[in-house]
């Protein structure tokens, strides 16, 4: 961690957020995720930072000196700010005119434990005590507030995340049982309850033992992928556990090994970044089926002042965001509070950071090269500017295939791309346009994952069997997500195919594959029977064109094998204007045969415009292509025709 340690390349680096302040004598910080503003909060004043312009001098708002705050959080419209200093009762202050009122819960029956501001359906303000949650409107004078109705249910301990408006309850005795409630603008929803597996590996040495409990410390609400989370770090069985929330249930859907304590979390560009206090950072993606993390254990640095913008994949050497300056994580990390989704309080320092995850670095790292294709074809383009992401996962495609994978972890890679291609084909081409920021994801077209294959072909950096395994799964993965196979991938299957000499095989598909037929693969078959790479690669490249209709390449095949009447006939029947006359006659005269010629040069002679010359000199002109005993014949013919 030290600034004597030099690190080749850290995946997860931390620049200034813009945002700083006076961390002296702080009673309360508190993250306001709705309005984006930092409320540092002290015995006689509340200091309002604003994120968007972290360099103008805070809003000051004067509170009355009494007993320490607890808790902080300002309106919806920031207009109040609400203080806690008792569990009896909240003050409401004005930003504007510092005026204060107060509001107890219902009744005085329930001590007060927390509270939040909401915008749900005739609701503005919610009051959590151990009696469940009091919903409550605010006056129209901004002066008091109304009670409205009240969720009864047990508290021992409660968490809220705005970002997805719900409101987790613990409950029971040992804060096992969890109830959530979402707060939408539409209406409150109850969700079903759950309860967390928790360890408990000292009740088999000792039954006596007390019981594991929860707190608010022990779980966190977080949304991926627009997905909403309940995290809780299972620390004696070494598990990181995330339960998805559904409307008609919870289910753990994902548990990671993670043996660390004292975690905390991040989310950038949906990936989830759990710090331990070690010192060190877990990547994961939710949205592979892998159950492990993507990378980690590993450090992570702070950024260079100045070079926070700078994405650490195309830094010039390695003084970049990527390399470490003087920061000991572990001191640091004490004096910590991370708000979700992604931005870190230093309480000590009186700084802020966020969290960045050098995708170049992720991409030249160890981590499973099946998983990593995908997690850089989800990052969403906006959120890494300056970085070529469909090129550093083509390198990684072409890493792999160099060292030979095994065909599963190639097929995995595939797949991603696949899955990508059909992901874009599904979104409306007139909401990327409308979007100032372009595409979301990055698409890795198969094209360019041919490209690779294709040098590895011509290379040689491979086998011929290993690339026709390769192609073949390509082919499946695409075809899997109903994306396009492309007709040089068609192409290069036939000529692999072929320099193992597998004509059987070639022959079976060209003819019993229906959707092997191309124009790129009719031609390639004229070309191995022209090679003599296939011998029946002329009959069967013409039965793929007479299938494409393509009636211009059936006459030349048909040319190429001797049929001068079909290839006539056919090109009469489909109007050929492209061959010329004298490809006709040439393949007549080839032939030998002067009746074939004479029917040749009539039917030329009557619909070509301007008519051929006279016969006795086309067939004069052609008669040193004819062989020797149909030459003597066609001079006394012309001898004939002339004295005639």
């Amino acid at each position: 961690m030290a600034g004597s340690f030099q690190a080749p390349a850290a995946q997860v680096y931390l620049r200034e957020a813009g945002l700083s302040f006076n961390a002296e004598h702080i009673d309360v910080l508190h993250y306001d995720h709705a309005l984006r503003l930092l409320l540092v909060v002290r015995r006689h004043s509340i200091s309002i930072y604003n994120e968007a312009d972290g360099n103008q001098p805070p809003q000051e708002v004067a509170i009355t000196e009494g007993p320490p705050i607890l808790a902080a959080g300002m309106s919806l419209d920031g207009s109040l700010i609400a203080l806690q200093r008792s569990p009896a009762r909240l003050e409401f202050v004005s930003c504007k005119s510092h005026n204060i009122f107060v509001q107890g819960s219902w009744k005085g029956k329930s001590a007060i434990i927390g509270f939040f501001w909401a915008a749900a359906a005739d609701c503005d303000f919610v009051m959590v005590t151990r009696g469940g949650l009091e919903l409550y409107t605010l006056a129209a004078d901004r002066q008091a507030m109304h009670f409205k109705s009240q969720l009864q249910h047990p508290v021992k301990w409660w968490r809220y995340s705005h970002e997805s408006r719900l409101v987790l309850l613990g409950t029971g005795e040992l804060g096992l049982w969890l109830q959530a409630y979402q707060l939408m603008p539409s209406g409150i929803t109850k969700l079903p309850p759950f309860q967390i597996a928790v360890s408990n590996s000292s009740a088999k040495a000792d039954p006596s033992a007390a019981m594991p409990h929860l707190d608010a410390r022990d779980v966190h609400l977080m949304t991926l992928y627009g997905r909403v989370y309940c995290a809780y770090l299972d620390v004696q069985a070494g598990k990181l556990l995330l339960y998805r929330f559904y409307s008609d249930a919870i289910m753990l859907q994902h548990s990671y090994d993670m043996p660390a304590r004292g975690v905390q979390y991040s989310i950038c560009d949906n990936l989830l970044l759990v710090f331990s206090d070690a010192g060190v950072v877990h990547i994961i993606d939710v949205d592979t089926t892998a159950s492990a993390a993507v990378s980690g254990p590993q450090a992570f640095y702070l950024a260079h002042q100045g070079e926070s913008e700078l994405p650490a994949s195309s830094a010039p050497s390695v003084a970049s965001p990527r390399a470490p300056v003087d920061f000991d994580a572990r001191q640091s990390m004490k004096a910590w509070r991370i708000e979700q989704p992604n931005l870190i309080l230093d309480a000590e320092h009186g700084a802020a950071w966020r969290c960045a995850v050098d995708l170049g670095a992720l991409a030249a790292s160890e981590a499973d090269a099946a998983v990593l294709v995908g997690v850089l074809l989800r990052r969403r383009v906006h959120a890494h500017p300056g970085v070529d992401i469909c090129a550093l996962a083509t390198d990684v495609v072409k890493r792999v295939l160099v060292d030979r994978a095994a065909v599963t972890v190639i097929r995995c890679i595939f797949d991603a791309v696949a899955a990508a291609c059909a992901d874009a084909a599904r979104r409306p081409a007139s909401a990327a346009r409308r979007s100032p920021r372009g595409p979301t994801r990055p698409v890795l077209r198969p094209e360019a994952v041919l490209e690779v294959i294709v040098w590895l072909h011509e290379e040689e950096a491979v086998d011929a069997p290993y690339i026709q395994a390769v192609l073949a799964e390509f082919e499946a993965a695409c075809e899997a997500c109903d994306v396009p196979i492309l007709a040089r991938m068609r192409v290069l299957s036939l000529d692999v195919a072929l320099q193992q000499g597998h004509t059987a095989q070639v022959e079976m598909q060209a003819s019993m594959q229906p959707q092997l037929a191309s124009a790129e693969v009719a031609s390639r078959l004229e070309v191995a029977g022209t090679c003599q790479e296939l011998p029946s690669s002329e009959q069967l490249a013409l039965d793929m064109s007479t299938g494409l209709k393509r009636p211009e390449q059936c006459c030349k095949a048909l040319l190429h094998q001797g049929q001068v009447l079909r290839a006539l006939r056919r090109a009469r029947k489909h109007k050929v204007e492209s061959l010329p006359p004298s490809a006709f006659l040439l393949a007549a005269a080839e032939q030998g045969d002067i009746a074939v010629f004479g029917a040749v040069y009539r039917f030329c002679h009557d619909t070509v415009q301007p008519p051929l010359p006279e016969y006795p000199r086309i067939l004069a002109e052609y008669m040193k292509w004819m062989p020797e005993a149909c030459r003597m014949q066609a001079m006394s013919l012309c001898r004939v025709l002339i004295k005639e």
